[in-house]
C-alpha cells in the first residue's frame, strides 16, 4: 500500500465518522423537540405585544408566554380565573420573537393553536385545544370550541409601554 491510499483511507474513515456524528446530533435534537410546537408572535421593535387570555374550559389551563429570557404563566379556569393579561415591550432595535404555549394541567396535556386568525396584519386569535360540544345544552359549561383563547395586539406609539 502507497501511503497516499492509507491517507485517503483515513481521510475518508474521518468524514464517514463525521457524518455519522452530526446525524446522530441531529436525531437527539429532534428526538427532544417538543411534540406541540410553540405558536410565536413576532413583535417589531419599540412596539408592545398586548394579550388577554380567556380561560374557557372547566379544568385548569396554563398559558406559557417566554419573551427572551422572561417567562410568564398565567393559569385559570372556566369556574376560577377566567381572564388574564400579559404585555412585553420590545425596547430593542431588531424584531423579537414571543413564544406561547398552552397546556391543560389536568393530565398534562400540551394544547396545539388550534385556530390562528389574524385580524389586520398585526393583531392575532389564537384558540388552543378543541372541545367537543355536548348534544345536549343542559350538559354545555364553558366557552366553546377552543379550551383557552389568546386575542393579542401590537401596540405601537411613544409611551405605549408606560400605559400597559
Amino acid at each position: 500500500m502507497t501511503t497516499q491510499s492509507i491517507r485517503g483511507r483515513r481521510g475518508f474513515m474521518a468524514s464517514a465518522l463525521a457524518s455519522l456524528t452530526a446525524l446522530h446530533t441531529l436525531a437527539a435534537d429532534a428526538s427532544q423537540a417538543p411534540e406541540v410546537p410553540n405558536y410565536s408572535v413576532d413583535v417589531p421593535p419599540d412596539a408592545t405585544f398586548w394579550c388577554l387570555v380567556m380561560f374557557t374550559a372547566d379544568e385548569p389551563m396554563e398559558i406559557t408566554l417566554a419573551a427572551g429570557k422572561i417567562l410568564k404563566s398565567l393559569r385559570g379556569r372556566f369556574d376560577g380565573q377566567r381572564l388574564a393579561e400579559y404585555s412585553w415591550h420590545n425596547a430593542g432595535d431588531k424584531p423579537a420573537r414571543v413564544a406561547v404555549r398552552a397546556k391543560a394541567l389536568a393530565g398534562d396535556r400540551e394544547l396545539p393553536a388550534a385556530r390562528v386568525q389574524f385580524l389586520s396584519e398585526q393583531n392575532v386569535y389564537v384558540g388552543f385545544g378543541q372541545r367537543a360540544t355536548p348534544d345536549t345544552p343542559a350538559d354545555r359549561r364553558g366557552g366553546y370550541p377552543h379550551e383557552a383563547v389568546l386575542v393579542g395586539f401590537i401596540v405601537f406609539g411613544d409611551g405605549a409601554s408606560a400605559a400597559l
